[in-house]
């Protein structure tokens, strides 16, 4: 049986392939863990936001809300967008990401049921390192109804962040009627095996080369 010299391009990249990079979950907050929920609407009138503390490093790529229709159901989409922080708040000025979940993928209102409906931000090329302090901004500028966001504001509560309301055209505040709303946020993160190998396969090329 015949014993290859050295690993080819194509062995390598299937190699490579198999140590994939990857999307790790990073910071998470449920707000119905403990039981009792209770939150602030997300209206033409008012939004709401989270501060989150970055714990990996890597290029933020998901972010789900626990968030449901109103009573009185909306009728456009949802808006999310990841804000920067200014001594722990959230800053309008500061705007890393924009983008919406659609009205069709966030459930109708069930408080026994605060699921996670997530987005996908990977696109948006947000860096991230542990110690970063962002913010998850939820609005509905327009459009009729409402959408509601579970928070807690009993129970254990989520220690890297704080939740914030504004009545437009006021400045965000902290007097929601939950300290925390329910959030969950995952960074992409290149597999340290995946750079070895390609450091493998570089070596293996020149010593060819040569």
């Amino acid at each position: 049986m015949r014993h290859p010299r050295h690993i080819g391009w194509l062995a390598v990249a299937a190699i490579i392939a198999t140590h994939a990079s990857a999307d790790v979950i990073d910071q998470v907050y449920d707000a119905g863990a403990d039981g009792s929920v209770g939150g602030p609407g997300i209206s033409s009138v008012q939004e709401v936001a989270q501060t989150f503390t970055v714990g990996i490093g890597g290029t933020l790529s998901l972010v789900e809300v626990q968030v449901q229709q109103g009573s009185s159901q909306p009728d456009q989409d949802l808006v999310l967008r990841i804000l920067g922080t200014n001594a722990g708040a959230p800053d309008l000025g500061q705007v890393l990401a924009t983008t919406v979940i659609p009205r069709a993928d966030v459930p109708p209102l069930d408080f026994d049921n605060p699921e996670f409906v997530g987005v996908d931000v990977g696109g948006f090329g947000i860096i991230v390192a542990p110690g970063d302090v962002l913010a998850i901004h939820l609005q509905y500028p327009t459009g009729t109804g409402s959408y509601f966001c579970f928070g807690q504001f009993e129970g254990t509560q989520y220690g890297g962040g704080e939740a914030y309301s504004r009545l437009i055209p006021n400045d965000f505040h902290t007097s929601v009627p939950s300290d925390d709303l329910g959030f969950r946020t995952s960074v992409f993160v290149p597999a340290p095996s995946a750079a070895a190998l390609l450091g493998f396969a570089g070596l293996g090329a020149s010593r060819r080369r040569r």
